[in-house]
């Protein structure tokens, strides 16, 4: 399953990005900034919290707006979703040097502020605000329980407890005001938990270290950084796999944009001093592949070195027990976990395969590619394409997506619908797909019967299930809602709107940014240097 998550999330990533480029070269809008509370800040100490966001003007992508629309009129200089709670942050600038902030009812009518800076935390935890330069925090009733007096603050941790800085020193206060960590800290950063306590980073000195949600130091601050088991690096650092291994990473610098990292867990102990210079993405065998003094070899979770560092490459252990490791002359061979070089013709004769799941295998054997059952015979040839796993009518199946057509099989490899379209994304409640056909989009049923046509730039799906955060479109309990982009050649303007799976405009394509759609209905929107809202039916 985890193979399948992975490679869900990496298509994911690669439409997204594709989907961007195709709205910044169809559309000359900017998107309004968002207001974020930063989980980190530089060494001189600087606010913690970001700056109020001034947006660019961005014209209308429409020569006219409809404002009969707007629940809200457009008025503010930028406005954030409604929370759970019915509030939503929007912005007014005063002045050219003030942003006014406040908290709107959905009514419209401000219900706290006007003041700095507001950051709404849509959970139980408590909202964050900055009045005349002090940080404090008020309750989901929007009233003030702890007083502006922190010189800067976060939003709530997962234990409920807020990092704030008093005197340029950090620590973490409770939701009574009384610190649960004292405030001796030059920076704190992220927050873990292993289920019994919590831990975070800290800055002291030019260098980094650990200390539990009470500010007791479990590893010395001796390290150029520190990721924390929940945290990902991506950039210039070893892959990090979060929440696998409850381990440490360490780095200390290298020289020459590089670093080298070992392992620390909970208990401060070092198990794996830094001396790779990539690696840690532990398999489900617990071995990870590590490059130490450009050799690659795997180390297990107590930081041992269990296959020495020998190879040029070396790839993740598979569901098999088995990994591809190359040479310097450029061959390649498969090895066991205990490092052993298997034969090349057993590993033909049985096959290598990249996962096992309900006793269908997924690889290569005989050299041909796609599903394998228990006796090694191939049930389906993939022709090389990897699969997806999704989940349709409540039953769990395997979806390959080739260049003109899509195949849907059960989990024993037998074919349950074959579409002379690319499928990018299914709705579960109803049996929905989102189809791609001469590059544009639409969506139809899962006999194939068309519920929109494909003349879409584009048609988003509810990525986030239940979750009106980051801009994609949710699934309200039996509705499906989708977001579309139109791109008008005529006028080279680019719009976004919303449509229910049963092809029912919602909101026409007037958005220049991605919709959010909260809980309640409401729609923030930009018609040219003002944001306003629409409220839709959500049935």
């Amino acid at each position: 399953m985890k193979h399948f998550t992975s490679f869900r999330s990496v298509i994911f990533l690669l439409i997204t990005i594709v989907s961007v480029i195709i709205i910044a070269a169809c559309s000359p809008d900017k998107t309004a900034g968002t207001t974020d509370v930063i989980n980190s800040t530089s060494a001189s100490g600087t606010s913690a919290v970001s700056p109020s966001p001034t947006p660019e003007p961005t014209p209308s992508p429409t020569p006219s707006v409809d404002l009969s629309l707007f629940a809200i009129e457009p008025q503010y200089s930028y406005a954030e979703a409604f929370n759970k709670d019915g509030y939503a942050v929007v912005y007014k600038e005063s002045d050219p040097q003030n942003v006014a902030c406040m908290i709107i009812d959905e009514s419209g009518l401000a219900v706290f502020g006007p003041v700095e800076q507001v950051f709404l935390d849509d959970s139980p935890n408590l909202s964050l605000f900055c009045e005349n330069g002090k940080y404090g925090y008020i309750n989901s009733k929007l009233e003030v329980v702890i007083e502006p007096e922190y010189d800067s603050a976060r939003l709530a941790d997962e234990d409920g407890c807020c990092p704030v800085q008093k005197n340029g020193k950090w620590g973490r206060i409770d939701e009574a005001n009384q610190w649960v960590c004292l405030p001796q800290f030059r920076e704190i950063r992220g927050y873990y938990s292993d289920g019994t306590t919590g831990f975070f980073g800290f800055l002291e000195n030019g260098a980094w270290g650990v200390a539990d949600r009470f500010g007791h130091v479990i590893i010395e601050p001796e390290y150029s950084f520190i990721l924390l088991p929940n945290e990902v690096e991506e950039y210039g650092i070893p892959e990090w796999d979060p929440n696998k291994t409850g381990l440490f990473m360490i780095c200390t610098w290298a020289g020459e944009d590089r670093y080298k990292c070992g392992l620390a867990d909970k208990h401060g102990n070092i198990i794996l001093e830094p001396v790779a210079e990539y690696g840690f993405v532990f398999a489900d065998n617990g071995l990870a592949a590590v490059m130490i003094d450009g050799k690659m070899g795997y180390v297990n979770a107590k930081g041992k070195i269990v296959i020495k560092p020998q190879y040029e490459w070396a790839s993740m252990f598979n569901s098999e027990g088995r990994a591809e490791v190359s040479f310097e002359d450029g061959s390649y061979a498969y090895i066991d976990e205990t490092g052993r070089i298997l034969d090349a013709e057993t590993v033909e004769e049985n096959g290598v395969f990249e996962f096992t799941y309900e006793g269908i295998s997924f690889g290569t054997k005989d050299g041909v590619t796609g599903l394998f059952n228990s006796k090694g015979e191939c049930v389906f040839d993939s022709q090389g394409i990897y699969p997806i796993m999704e989940k349709i009518s409540g039953k769990e199946v395997y979806l390959f997506t080739y260049e003109n057509k899509t195949i849907i099989l059960d989990l024993e490899g037998k074919v349950i619908s074959e579409y002379p379209v690319i499928v990018e994304h299914y709705f579960s409640k109803d049996d929905t797909f989102i189809f791609r056909e001469d590059g544009k989009y639409g969506m139809m049923d899962a006999d194939g019967n068309r519920r929109i046509e494909p003349v879409f730039e584009r048609v988003y799906g509810d990525w986030n299930t239940n979750d009106h955060e980051g801009g994609m479109i949710i699934n309200y309990s039996d509705r499906e809602l989708v977001m579309t982009l139109v791109y008008d050649s005529n006028t080279d303007s680019a719009g976004y709107g919303i449509l229910s799976s049963d092809g029912k405009e919602l909101m026409p394509p007037i958005s220049p940014n991605y919709i959010t759609v909260s809980a309640n209905g409401m729609v923030p929107v930009q018609v040219g240097d003002l944001f306003g809202y629409i409220r839709i039916d959500l049935g």
